[in-house]
């Protein structure tokens, strides 16, 4: 990994800090303890990422939603907050404004790690609908949607609700939109600015759901394109591609509080029966894999059933692979081996 990459990575360790520290010196949520219980009842406590929204964000949403673009008060440093239940991580929250003819209105943002909207409340809101879109009637609409998702509630103007794909009332038209546009700027900002630190999180995520008695991670400096990995995985499949973006793997090594060694978590995006699908593996010291689990839905449960019933087994060559799962089980075991032998930057919550 280059500097550059090192530096992020190491500043997340030292940003993961009570968010009370910057209440007062960033524009944040004005009581974080409120909001965050409110959007995740199940929460206990949480921790704060702050960093800079700068012009590279601003381009970011003016090219993804014309013709909407952060105004000048909305760069600068920026809290992103991760919501907590013990060590769970439960998702995140950010809080934007947006301009309306009642003035700013603030809206702080419930998204989990994949980016899909959770949930939404209102910080400052001046309007007398405020409370329509406050329903659940409406926020059910929102919930569980992505980027891509929740831009169709956009009309072909940009700026306005699209009534066709958004039920809410007449009088409410206006404050949905401002909703609307909100929260499609606030997951384009969290994906430009905290998409190094939400990737640590995933690992943090998948490490303790895989392994119980995780405590930390250690991401991982070395690339699958380091020679010695290099070398091992063209001895085994020589120029065959068996699906695998080795491009975007990453890797990161699991400990337990005492800092012993646990396994490895490997994250990988592959090509399955022609669709693109993101997969988490875990693999044990011994180089057995101990779970398998995708970002989103698996292409069939057969699919889902072959690669389940990986765990618990390895593989040391192809020759003892009897289909592609099994081959690229290889693959991540090839990949991950390395990175049970080094010590690598932490990252605990």
């Amino acid at each position: 990994m280059k500097q550059s990459g090192r530096i992020v990575w190491l500043f997340i360790l030292f940003s993961l800090i009570p968010a009370q520290v910057f209440a007062q010196a960033y524009c944040a949520l004005r009581d974080p303890a409120s909001h965050i219980q409110q959007l995740y009842p199940d929460s206990n406590q949480f921790r704060s990422i702050v960093k800079t929204v700068d012009e590279s964000a601003r381009d970011f949403v003016a090219k993804n939603m014309p013709p909407n673009a952060l105004h000048f008060g909305e760069l600068g440093r920026h809290t992103l907050y991760v919501a907590l239940r013990d060590k769970d991580i439960l998702g995140l929250v950010h809080v934007r404004s947006e301009e309306s003819r009642w003035g700013l209105v603030e809206i702080a943002w419930s998204m989990d790690l994949g980016l899909k909207v959770q949930d939404y409340s209102f910080q400052r809101c001046r309007s007398r609908v405020r409370k329509v879109m406050e329903a659940n009637s409406v926020k059910d609409q929102f919930r569980g949607k992505n980027f891509a998702e929740m831009k169709t509630f956009l009309a072909a103007d940009g700026r306005s609700a699209n009534r066709d794909t958004l039920n809410v009332p007449d009088n409410a038209a206006e404050l949905a939109a401002v909703v609307v546009r909100n929260g499609l700027k606030t997951l384009l900002v969290t994906r430009q600015v905290w998409s190094m630190e939400i990737e640590a999180l995933q690992m943090l995520k998948n490490a303790r759901s895989a392994f119980p008695a995780a405590e930390q991670i250690q991401l991982a400096e070395q690339t699958p394109a380091s020679p010695a990995v290099a070398v091992a995985l063209n001895s085994a499949f020589g120029n065959a591609s068996i699906g695998t973006d080795r491009a975007q793997i990453k890797l990161a090594r699991v400990l337990d509080h005492q800092g012993n060694a646990l396994g490895v978590i490997y994250r990988a995006k592959h090509t399955i029966s022609g669709e693109p699908l993101t997969l988490w593996w875990a693999i044990r010291t011994d180089l057995t894999i101990e779970a398998i689990n995708a970002d989103t839905p698996w292409p069939s449960s057969q699919v889902e059933s072959v690669f389940k019933q990986l765990t618990g087994k390895t593989f040391d060559n192809s020759e003892s692979c009897g289909n592609r799962a099994e081959l690229m089980a290889l693959e991540a075991i090839i990949t991950a081996r390395p990175l049970l032998k080094n010590t690598e930057r932490r990252l605990t919550m």
